[in-house]
């Protein structure tokens, strides 16, 4: 299962090992004492506008699609040099649902723009899965949204953002 991209990469291999991490990281985060602080800080400032989000539900519904996007995420950070570019840099997301999650559950997470694949493979391991939620339909994605407009810093220049939400529930209507 080799690439013609990195013939180091097997996508079966990274999707195991970053489904045994997924699946221990909640436990592994509670006992260590994390807290959703250190997974959301006060402002992200970004070294480039050319800035690929990606915000991924990580509540139990969505099964091992994470799983699945871990081990395409080599080749993501190669599309995305590829396409937008050596200065392009892609930044992982996660969310829960925090109508149902207690704010000590991680509901909204944000890592820092990753440039590297390296770095890119770090951040997502970072995330904690918490596999929570409500099964009413909706999670709290609308969050991240709010995030991001609030407190994501970038320089200036004319280049759009390009925000990707990977879920598989609508977003609450409306924000308390």
């Amino acid at each position: 299962e080799s690439t013609s991209w990195d013939n180091t990469h097997s996508f079966g291999q990274a999707r195991q090992a970053y489904a045994t991490q997924a699946n221990r990281s909640y436990g592994q985060a509670k006992q260590e004492g994390r807290t959703n602080d250190a997974l959301l800080p006060p402002r992200v400032v970004s070294p480039t506008r050319r800035l690929v989000i990606l915000v991924i539900d990580v509540t139990g519904s969505m099964g091992g699609w994470p799983d699945t996007f871990f081990d395409k995420a080599p080749y993501l950070a190669h599309e995305v040099k590829t396409y937008l570019g050596e200065g392009a840099y892609i930044m992982i997301c996660a969310h829960g649902d925090a109508r149902c999650d207690t704010p000590e559950d991680f509901p909204s997470q944000i890592r820092p723009p990753s440039g590297d694949r390296e770095s890119l493979k770090t951040s997502l391991t970072e995330i904690v899965h918490t596999k929570g939620g409500g099964g009413q339909m909706m999670e709290t994605s609308e969050l991240i949204g709010l995030y991001l407009r609030d407190n994501l810093e970038l320089p200036d220049g004319d280049e759009k953002q390009i925000v990707v939400f990977i879920t598989d529930e609508k977003p609450y209507p409306s924000i308390s």
